[in-house]
């Protein structure tokens, strides 16, 4: 995997670091790929935001590779 910082933003209240990573397998046909950007917290080091992308993904029980895209917030209750 590769990654980088790419910026400190404030995410609601929280102020963060926004980080790009990526990584992909080295063999088979089609590999998998992943690239994502995360935002931690400068606090705690909580994860407070996640975008991420997936190619050619094997999961199980699942016939063939899976591409997704995943978005996840945290939200204060």
């Amino acid at each position: 995997f590769e990654f980088k910082l790419m910026a400190e933003e404030k995410i609601g209240d929280v102020d963060t670091l926004r980080i790009r990573g990526s990584g992909k397998e080295t063999e088979g046909v089609n590999p998998a790929e992943h690239k994502f950007t995360i935002w931690i917290s400068k606090t705690d080091g909580a994860m407070i935001q996640l975008e991420s992308k997936w190619d050619n993904a094997p999961f199980p029980g699942v016939s063939s590779p899976v591409s997704a895209t995943i978005k996840i917030t945290k939200v204060d209750s």
